[in-house]
């Protein structure tokens, strides 16, 4: 078994990572592997390097890739190197000191609240499965869940009576979600038609399998009203979930409950929400204030 896949397998039974992060995981480290292989003539990892990374780095940059995909790649990259060096396989010096890009953290993708209308009035007039698209999107309005957690949603983990959902998360980390009247009616109205026995919220009946819908296809649900609504092709389901969160905070929310709603690990992943709050109070600001204009 290769190094590599010896990583993979440590990432998904040690850490429980999903599928899809593993696979960024591994196409990071492929890439990584066969530049050390094809254009640094390598036949062992043993033989890498901090000049050799440096190397790696600036042959990113000449692909024009964003920051913080280079970002990614590197952290991958010293992530797989420490857990080599844990297990006595590798030990490769000085790699903490590898400097990657400076990021500049963007402001991510906030729909206003009549965009969110907007979005759900795309949906009653164009879509052959209402129900079901009106629901996927108004989980994410509603209660700010990834993608990958949506999927994993099972019929047994709503609570209607109590109005929560329990969530699982990254690593299998598990929290509860609150919702309330509006995304009540739309899961009563969705759950009643569905087959007797049916395991996951939204399930694929395209096999005998028993399997959620893939995140690809809930991510294309979304995506389609976003075409039909909007020509900025950078929304996405996440950025309903931006949306929830800034929605909360502009409400009066505190930001500790916008966190655990958001199943941040980190106060500072949610903190930049209080950055588009700011943008917005400057907005108002200038177009408010008599020596503001």
């Amino acid at each position: 078994m290769s190094y590599i896949d010896k990583y993979l397998l440590f990432l998904a039974n040690k850490r429980l990572l999903s599928n899809n992060t593993i696979r960024s995981y591994k196409a990071d480290l492929n890439c990584f592997s066969s530049y050390c292989f094809k254009y640094k003539k390598l036949d062992d990892l043993h033989k890498v390097d901090k000049v050799i990374i440096n190397s790696y780095l600036k042959f990113l940059y000449g692909k024009n890739l964003s920051s913080l995909t280079v970002t990614r790649r590197l952290v991958t990259i010293r992530s797989f190197f420490k857990f080599l060096k844990r297990n006595n396989s590798i030990i490769l010096s000085g790699l903490d000191s590898v400097k990657g890009p400076k990021n500049i953290k963007k402001l991510p993708e906030i729909l206003s609240e009549r965009q969110m209308d907007s979005l759900f009035n795309e949906i009653l007039v164009n879509c052959n499965a209402p129900n079901r698209d009106s629901l996927v999107i108004e989980l994410f309005y509603s209660t700010g869940v990834r993608v990958s957690e949506i999927t994993k949603i099972e019929l047994r983990h709503i609570n209607f009576n109590k109005n929560t959902i329990k969530i699982i998360g990254k690593g299998s980390s598990e929290r509860l979600v609150i919702f309330g009247k509006r995304l009540l009616f739309k899961l009563k109205k969705y759950v009643d038609g569905l087959n007797n026995g049916q395991k996951f919220l939204f399930q694929s009946n395209l096999k005998k399998i028993v399997k959620p819908l893939s995140s690809k296809t809930i991510y294309n649900i979304v995506k389609k009203y976003f075409k039909l609504m909007s020509k900025n092709e950078k929304l996405s389901p996440h950025s309903i979930r931006h949306s929830f969160a800034t929605h909360m905070l502009n409400n009066g929310a505190d930001i500790l409950t916008v966190k655990e709603l958001l199943g941040h690990k980190s106060l500072s992943s949610t903190q930049i929400y209080t950055q588009v709050q700011t943008s917005k109070i400057k907005k108002t600001y200038f177009q408010s204030h008599p020596h503001g204009k």
